[in-house]
């Protein structure tokens, strides 16, 4: 089972809430991912403040969907997780020795199975797990089977254990943003990373492959993975953070209508590609005729895109 099952609600402000800035729990998780003692981070929410807080890409499971990955949009409550990120967790349920959950209310959400899990299997004394350590300020239905439960803030919580283990926790920047390593000292005009070990499809290789990843304002972008795959649009500048703004023409649920519809995409995602460590580009160019793109490999990527792009143009 797939679902999404659950029940949510939503808040109104003034301010977008793509304007939110990480917080000190966020901070604290980042500096033990640093220190090797975080292998994987399952996110619920989709407001790429992990990232924020300098987490690297490759590290997280957007398992809800992301506001900043055009590949991964947010999933109704009706709808069905991706396939990747849905293997991903299961794989992360069968070899978690130990998984700390925090701030949620764990209702019943495909995603609670992480830590049942490993709950379970301490419970059964294995002897490889610890179980689940369970912060909230709220009561949940795991609580009994936890092997440490706390009821505090996050932040609170968290800052505690950095001051225990000696972690180095960085101070929130000050009047401005997370700045990727790649992007320090560059302008928009340098939103390019050349020789990326991808594809034309945005699928990373290792054979030597490698491909021009360009997000300066004006680029063509298609979409790779996920209900939007094919779909075309182009770089529609930069946010007051420095994200990359695009506009996609999306398919409608009903009718031919396709309007242009504002995306986002992360500018960590600069950093992923220049290393090659994430697994897939969310977004790549549209790739030129063979007679532009030099000495054209055997595959290259650039058939499965144009599938993928005719695919999504085809009619509902």
């Amino acid at each position: 089972d797939r679902s999404l099952s659950g029940s949510g609600g939503d808040a109104s402000s003034f301010r977008s809430p793509m304007c939110a800035q990480p917080t000190a729990a966020h901070r604290v998780l980042v500096a033990l991912y640093r220190s090797g003692k975080l292998k994987r981070w399952i996110n619920q929410n989709h407001d790429g403040l992990p990232q924020k807080a300098g987490l690297p890409q490759e590290a997280i499971n957007e398992i809800h969907g992301a506001w900043y990955s055009p590949d991964n949009p947010v999933i109704p409550m009706t709808g069905c997780l991706r396939d990747d990120l849905f293997d991903d967790l299961q794989r992360c349920e069968r070899e978690a020795d130990l998984v700390i959950a925090l701030g949620t209310s764990l209702c019943g959400m495909n995603a609670d199975q992480v830590v049942v899990g490993p709950s379970k299997r301490a419970l059964q004394d294995d002897g490889k797990t610890l179980g689940s350590v369970i912060i909230s300020l709220q009561q949940t239905v795991h609580d009994e089977a936890s092997t440490l439960r706390l009821f505090g803030r996050c932040d609170d919580v968290l800052l505690a254990l950095a001051e225990r283990l000696g972690l180095h926790v960085e101070e929130p920047p000050i009047a401005t943003y997370y700045m990727p390593e790649f992007l320090l000292g560059k302008s928009e005009d340098e939103y390019i990373v050349h020789s990326a070990p991808y594809d034309l499809s945005g699928k990373r290789c290792g054979d030597g492959t490698t491909s021009t990843w360009d997000l300066r304002e004006g680029s063509d972008l298609v979409i790779t993975g996920g209900m939007h795959a094919g779909a075309v649009g182009e770089v529609d500048g930069l946010d007051r953070e420095g994200n990359v703004k695009c506009r996609f023409k999306l398919k409608p649920k009903s009718g031919k209508l396709r309007a242009w519809v504002p995306l986002v995409v992360g500018r960590w995602w600069l950093e992923g590609a220049s290393k090659g460590t994430v697994d897939r580009l969310p977004v790549v160019n549209v790739p030129g005729p063979p007679s532009a793109r030099g000495e054209v490999l055997e595959d290259d990527g650039a058939a499965a895109l144009q599938q993928l792009i005719d695919a999504y143009a085809a009619p509902n």
